[in-house]
């Protein structure tokens, strides 16, 4: 993770680091506050330093937005594959999509508008099946 902030000339620092461990650690994207919370498991990091930390991260390819849910933006490791969701709206559960079905859909738009397509983000809504089992 040193070498990674060293190869975009980002300063190696306690909080960068844990909140590189947290978004590696996470199996699905987190919020600024969730990173937060983890965080101050074991540092004493302020939520404006947190909410700096992530806006170095993602405007250095480290990390990107995967989705926003109610106003709130959730991050996750900037890999080689991308990842779609589906997220509860009763509990906010993310579970992730296995297959991407948007690359012909890409070409599509990118022959009708001219456009370079350069990424997508699909984030999709429903009720998980612990929620619809409550809500019966």
């Amino acid at each position: 993770m040193e070498e990674l902030l060293k190869s975009k000339n980002l300063k190696v620092t306690k909080g960068r680091l844990g909140v590189l461990k947290i978004f590696y650690s996470a199996g699905f994207p987190l919020s600024t506050d969730e990173v937060y919370r983890q965080l101050n498991k074991f540092s004493n990091a302020s939520l404006s330093t947190v909410y700096r930390i992530i806006a170095a991260l993602e405007e250095n390819n480290i990390i990107r937005k995967s989705s926003v849910i109610d106003g709130v933006a959730f991050y996750e490791l900037n890999r080689l594959d991308h990842r779609h969701y589906i997220v509860c709206e009763i509990c906010g559960n993310m579970m992730p999509i296995a297959h991407c079905p948007m690359s012909q859909y890409e070409k599509d738009v990118e022959q009708n508008t001219g456009f370079k397509v350069t990424g997508h983000i699909v984030e999709l809504k429903g009720i998980c099946p612990d929620c619809a089992q409550r809500t019966k």
